[in-house]
């Protein structure tokens, strides 16, 4: 890579190469991931504290100019913000990493994941897509895709999500019967089969399935809007979608 870390605009602290690596596989939110790595993982557990440390001093500074984030936090008891606090910069830097891999040069060869052995035959297109219909359905490991003895994700359609593409997945799945869809995997998200653990959303306030037909043939916008469950993404206070016919096809519009 060049170097060992990244450096994110909080107060430009530095993540370690390591934990990009150790946390970007899992579609798991790092803030969930974080406490029981750092008492399962003594090595890894140290360079977490180190990092943890470093938050500390920022959050103790309470510099006017932290980002908004950060100032909501200040509710939470004091451990509870600073594993919060760095979990947030950690997924910040593996965002990172991954959007400085899909902006660079495709070539099937060297970019992650397609350079991976068990996606050997597969070339993505000049997008860097692939056919959903190489990976095997017969086993459930939903969100992962199987192929051989590996597991691959969808890529996030916000690069700091990971489970962003959670629900859209699944319908996706059941069109890839009967329908060419081409998809774009994760470079970071790769774990082996054995022993891979997805998370599972569940919804606590209904929402109606999508109705694909319905979009198909929209003459007019749809709008609607979803609400984050009770002490979730208290930064977030709704989700608005709109779809709108056009030329080309419905286009599907996400705002926070």
């Amino acid at each position: 890579m060049g170097k060992d870390f990244t450096r994110i605009e909080f107060a430009m602290i530095e993540i370690p190469e390591e934990l990009i690596e150790y946390f970007g596989i899992s579609n798991v939110p790092t803030l969930f991931l974080l406490p029981r790595a750092m008492e399962s993982e003594p090595r890894l557990g140290k360079v977490i504290n180190a990092l943890v440390e470093q938050v500390d001093q920022v959050l103790k500074s309470e510099n006017a100019d932290q980002p908004p984030w950060v100032s909501q936090s200040r509710y939470l008891p004091f451990e509870n913000r600073r594993i919060s606090v760095t979990a947030h910069i950690i997924g910040e830097a593996i965002a990172a990493r991954r959007l400085s891999i899909l902006t660079a040069d495709i070539n099937a060869d060297t970019i992650r994941p397609y350079n991976h052995s068990d996606l050997s035959g597969i070339r993505p297109n000049a997008d860097g897509m692939v056919k959903l219909s190489h990976f095997d359905f017969g086993h459930f490991f939903f969100p992962g895709l199987r192929i051989r003895n590996s597991v691959f994700e969808i890529l996030p359609s916000i690069p700091d999500a990971v489970n962003s593409m959670h629900w859209a997945l699944q319908e996706l799945v059941k069109l890839g019967v009967k329908s060419d869809i081409l998809i774009r995997l994760d470079p970071l998200m790769v774990q082996l089969a054995d022993g891979y653990t997805p998370i599972i959303q569940k919804m606590l306030v209904y929402g109606k399935p999508l109705d694909w037909k319905a979009l198909a043939n929209l003459k007019e916008e749809n709008h609607m809007r979803w609400r984050p469950d009770p002490g979730w993404q208290e930064d977030v206070e709704f989700t608005d979608l709109v779809w709108s016919p056009g030329k080309d096809g419905v286009v599907g519009q996400f705002e926070l």
